[in-house]
């Protein structure tokens, strides 16, 4: 059944609060858009401050106690724990994304539900004039899209990934460790492996644009479909 059989014009009382129904709708999911955009600006706030005074507390730390420096055996288990603290900043920055992806995936949401589904009704009810652009869909126009703050935060997500591993690079000790070797190489897969699928979360919300087939996450999901297919799974 049409979205528009539910709209039926009755009486003028009937369409009369129908139109209100609708109105009312469309304010309560624009406040609640608006909440979303407004929690997610404020996670991406604290996650720049979290993180900085994070880094500058560590490196503090590693400077103070001259650790990049230290040969002894002894100082082993020091500069273990130091590396492992120099990657809390490196894991909590991916995980801030996942939280601040969730919200932008509910915005999507919401705006795909406006623009498909109470936006056309509005029009075909006469609730908003002829001709009348509507928010979601004026949003939809290419001269309106823009990408500056989500690309900022991945960026800061990759350079905090990449301070957390340059004290694994220099190896943190001298000392031939073939197991602390294993140790390095096996945090910065761990890495690695949660910073793409922090980029591919970044692009998950674009399933609700209106040019999906367009997108990077549909190329993704064209890849990995032909492999399932190759592969027989």
């Amino acid at each position: 059944m049409s979205i528009f059989q539910l709209w039926e014009k009755g009486s003028d009382q009937t369409a009369q609060a129908q139109a209100d129904h609708l109105w009312n709708l469309f304010v309560e999911l624009r406040k609640e858009l608006v909440e979303s955009q407004k929690i997610r600006s404020q996670i991406l706030g604290f996650k720049i401050t979290f993180l900085t005074s994070l880094i500058v507390a560590i490196s503090a730390v590693y400077a103070s106690k001259g650790i990049g420096l230290l040969e002894s055996q002894n100082s082993y288990l020091l500069q273990v724990f130091v590396g492992v603290l120099f990657l809390v900043p490196a894991f909590s920055a991916i995980f801030f994304d996942f939280i601040i992806y969730s919200y932008s995936f509910s915005v999507k949401r919401i705006g795909c539900y406006i623009r498909e589904y109470i936006e056309p009704v509005m029009k075909a009810m006469k609730v908003v004039p002829d001709g009348f652009v509507l928010w979601e869909e004026y949003l939809e126009q290419p001269k309106t899209k823009q990408h500056y703050a989500q690309y900022g935060n991945i960026g800061l997500t990759t350079m905090t990934v990449i301070v957390a591993s340059i004290p694994f690079y220099l190896k943190l000790s001298f000392a031939e460790s073939l197991h602390m070797d294993y140790q390095i190489y096996g945090f910065l897969f761990c890495v690695l492996l949660l910073l793409l699928f922090d980029i591919y979360s970044f692009n998950a919300p674009q399933i609700f644009d209106k040019d999906y087939k367009n997108t990077f996450l549909f190329k993704i999901h064209f890849v990995k479909d032909i492999f399932k297919k190759f592969v027989g799974v």
